[in-house]
């Protein structure tokens, strides 16, 4: 029923055939030839010419085959294909090379001396190519090699410096490496960095972004600094007070404090500005004065008597906490396994900033 159709067409008309019947197996001898047929064409390039030539990786396979067994019909039963498409896999790279690359005798084929050229370039490219595809194996199954991660020196020395020693020990083979900065600094992913903590949202929407549960804060001074002063009873007596700031941008001094439905902006007189959160910590435990603070952190020194909170009806701003990468296609496993691994603490009775606490006094629900 295909003769007649014009050259290419035939072959269009078996593919829609097998397309019908593709659960039948293919197991008389017009499906092996149908097979191979498709097999040819789907392997088919363009004609070579002077300037390059372009070798099919499944062709060399079968050349490598055809050399190491010697015979078409051992060749085509290694790589379970049938004869026919092993020999003309065979002539297409004669004829596209030029080259005779083997003799027939009587006891099978032997390779010229082109072929043997050609049979030890193309082991060469094929294990190459193992080679790389155990590398992408074995990165998937454990990862390996460095993760470069910068990030914000609080979350360094409360977080990473307490869970990486089990990291560690879970993959032996992935080596660490941080870069610190302080939190303040609008901080963007840099040429060798798989991984960016930041406190701020991103301004750049080419990297993509991994969200953690935010951090509840509060307002906090010392014992000594609220018996020099009244303690504030509203909001907007913070302007009588000495206030503290964690950012060295003006338009980032802004306290909003919400309590239910209420919101206020408020915009002390910061006496200090420094961008690191246990300097801010340090210099209210030493009363200069009245500061935001994390829950988490400001706990502990509320535990020893340092630190007092005041205004508890109002609520600062949660801080959000991202990990900038370079997305889910393109991260390694070094990169995934990382990230995951985190996810499964911050934020958890297992974060090491709670402290044994309940994590919801701490921290938000993730976005």
């Amino acid at each position: 029923m295909l003769v007649g159709l014009p050259n290419g067409k035939w072959l269009w008309h078996v593919q829609m055939m097998l397309r019908r019947h593709k659960k039948r197996r293919l197991t008389c001898t017009f499906g092996k030839c149908v097979a191979s047929c498709i097999y040819m064409r789907k392997a088919e390039k363009k004609p070579a010419n002077s300037k390059s030539l372009r070798i099919d990786a499944e062709h060399m396979r079968v050349f490598v085959a055809i050399a190491q067994s010697r015979t078409l019909t051992e060749a085509a039963l290694s790589l379970r294909l049938p004869l026919f498409t092993v020999s003309r896999v065979l002539k297409r790279i004669e004829s596209t090379s030029q080259l005779a690359l083997v003799r027939r005798d009587g006891a099978g084929l032997e390779l010229t001396g082109a072929g043997r050229d050609y049979f030890d370039a193309c082991e060469s490219v094929l294990e190459a190519h193992q080679r790389v595809a155990d590398v992408v194996a074995r990165q998937r199954r454990e990862p390996e090699g460095t993760l470069k991660i910068s990030t914000p020196i609080p979350f360094a020395v409360h977080v990473l410096s307490a869970i990486l020693p089990d990291f560690q020990r879970l993959y032996p083979s992935l080596r660490v490496d941080l870069d610190l900065y302080c939190s303040d600094w609008y901080k963007l992913p840099e040429a060798g960095h798989d991984i960016v903590f930041k406190v701020r949202a991103p301004k750049d929407s080419r990297h993509h972004v991994k969200v953690f549960p935010p951090i509840r804060q509060g307002l906090f001074a010392s014992p000594d600094y609220l018996k020099q002063r009244s303690e504030p009873t509203a909001p907007t007596q913070l302007y009588e007070h000495v206030c503290l700031g964690m950012s060295s941008d003006p338009a980032l001094w802004s306290w909003n404090l919400t309590r239910k439905s209420e919101y206020v902006s408020i915009k002390p007189n910061c006496a200090i500005v420094a961008p690191d959160m246990e300097i801010m910590t340090q210099l209210a435990v030493r009363s200069a004065g009245i500061a935001v603070l994390p829950l988490w952190r400001a706990h502990i020194e509320v535990l020893a008597g340092k630190l007092w909170p005041i205004l508890t009806d109002w609520a600062p701003e949660v801080v959000r906490f991202f990990a900038l990468h370079g997305g889910r296609l393109r991260m390694a496993s070094r990169e995934s396994t990382f990230l995951d691994y985190l996810a499964g603490i911050l934020g958890t009775a297992a974060d090491p900033r709670c402290h044994g606490h309940n994590p919801d006094l701490f921290f938000g629900p993730a976005d």
